[in-house]
């Protein structure tokens, strides 16, 4: 063997025994103190994560019972004879705007 292929398997040597060392040093020792704040980042990130996983179920199912009750509101409204009244008008075009929002795929939403 020449003398450039030994430094080369002893650097490959030093490098795995290195890696194994800080390894088991940082499997056995628990986690080393740099890295709590990162963890702790992690697991706040996560918990608003959930968070606002919950809240978005929540609103989808709060637009669920409103589009029912705008629903409602349009067939009754409708049946009344209401519709050349002036309020009417200004439901359908609250109406309109709102469905339009809903309508709307959530990343476009304000």
């Amino acid at each position: 063997m020449t003398i450039s292929l030994r430094w080369a398997i002893a650097g490959i040597i030093v490098t795995f025994l290195a890696g194994a060392i800080t390894g088991w040093l940082f499997t056995h020792s628990g986690q080393p103190d740099s890295l709590k704040p990162a963890i702790r980042t992690v697991e706040s990130a996560d918990s608003l994560l959930t968070q606002l996983r919950v809240r978005n179920a929540d609103l989808d199912h709060q637009i669920r019972i409103l589009l029912f009750q705008i629903q409602d509101l349009d067939r009754i409204l409708a049946a009344s004879n209401a519709r050349h009244d002036a309020r009417y008008k200004a439901f359908q075009a609250r109406r309109d705007s709102l469905l339009s929002l809903i309508n709307q795929p959530k990343a476009d939403r304000p």
